[in-house]
């Protein structure tokens, strides 16, 4: 009954350690895919920021020229 009772603990140990590193991998999953989106949200943003740089200087461009225009 002790080789009994080892196995049993062992087959009980087997089983939280495939528990717990199915956990691993999914969290290792989760976490690649959250890196994927942080890059892309940071690409995102960084156009944006461009685009808002580009409007702003435009914008100044264009209230220059009403000024000019209307002198």
């Amino acid at each position: 009954t002790e080789s009994s009772d080892e196995t049993k603990s062992d087959a009980a140990s087997d089983k939280r350690l495939s528990s717990i590193l199915d956990q691993k991998s999914y969290i290792e999953e989760i976490n690649r895919n959250l890196q994927k989106t942080l890059v892309s949200l940071q690409n995102k943003l960084q156009a944006l920021e461009q685009t808002n740089k580009t409007l702003v200087e435009n914008d100044g461009q264009q209230k220059t020229r009403i000024e000019q225009l209307e002198e």
